[in-house]
């Protein structure tokens, strides 16, 4: 049964991820960490990634794999090679 109208999926939480493979649970963030995170606006991704939620599935299938230059609200990065 579909937890959301048009299926679903459930995203585990990474402490449950780590477990299944056999890995030590991730430590608490040292408020140096913290501080970063909240500065670079990243806090909320880092809280979600330790929770789990259910998203909806994607409606169309993807047109080519695209980099997410604005994760955590970073600009993306100019390279002059």
């Amino acid at each position: 049964m579909a937890k959301l109208p048009g299926g679903s999926r459930t995203i585990k939480p990474l402490g449950e991820v780590y477990s299944r493979e056999g890995l030590p649970q991730p430590k608490p963030l040292a408020p140096g960490e913290q501080r970063v995170l909240t500065r670079t606006g990243c806090a909320d991704f880092v809280a979600q990634i330790h929770t789990q939620h259910v998203v909806p599935r994607r409606k169309t299938p993807r047109q080519g794999k695209q980099p997410n230059a604005t994760l955590c609200g970073a600009s993306p990065r100019q390279h002059n090679d």
